[in-house]
């Protein structure tokens, strides 16, 4: 693929995920893809990882699944994706709710109090 597929093609991929794409559009990206195995694997991947992040719609469920269903591989692709989610989400309940704002403020005027003091002045 040369470089100006390539970006075109990136185009096409983010514009079908903000769903700006005609029904016309995405026969011609699910073409595309379908022609290419790299793509294709790549796709699916894409796919295995919206359907976990709960971004894929009725229709998109309804084909990944039965995919799934018929390919081992894809259903352990399916399994390490959602533990990697189970871990990410565990990761991200650890993380501290932090005020960046407020601690932004307290800094300033940390260092506002530190200039005053300073033995120059």
């Amino acid at each position: 693929m040369n470089g100006q597929n390539e970006y075109d093609l990136k185009l096409q991929l983010d514009r079908y995920i903000n769903g700006e794409l005609s029904e016309a559009e995405v026969a011609e990206l699910n073409r595309r893809v379908n022609e290419d195995p790299v793509l294709r694997g790549a796709w699916v991947e894409f796919q295995i990882s919206r359907y976990v992040d709960g971004e894929l719609n009725t229709e998109e469920v309804a084909e990944l699944t039965r995919r799934v269903n018929e390919d081992p591989a894809l259903r352990e692709a399916l399994d390490e994706y959602r533990a990697l989610e189970a871990e990410l989400s565990a990761m991200a309940e650890d993380v501290p709710d932090v005020d960046y704002g407020e601690q932004r403020k307290d800094i300033l005027a940390e260092v506002d109090r530190r200039m005053q003091n300073r033995p120059d002045r």
